[in-house]
């Protein structure tokens, strides 16, 4: 059975929250997801997810927006 990790940007904390919590309602048991702040390190997006991609050993790696809300059942249709 394939990992999924997800991996995303943040830079405001209330989207990254609503958008996990999104996911939370489907998603048992809640995958790893790394949240990485770019703008704390000087980085750009481009270094930020290369920072995010090399700490995650999942077998795919899924990179969200931290704005995005998943809507019900996104889980399960993803092939869990």
């Amino acid at each position: 059975m394939s990992t999924i990790a997800l991996l995303t940007l943040v830079n405001d904390r209330a989207q990254f929250d609503a958008c996990q919590a999104s996911l939370r309602l489907d998603a048992q048991p809640f995958p790893e997801w790394l949240a990485v702040e770019p703008n704390k390190n000087g980085w750009n997006a481009a270094q930020g997810l290369n920072h995010g991609l090399e700490r995650l050993a999942a077998d795919w790696i899924v990179c969200v927006h931290q704005d995005v809300l998943f809507p019900r059942g996104f889980w399960a249709r993803l092939g869990r």
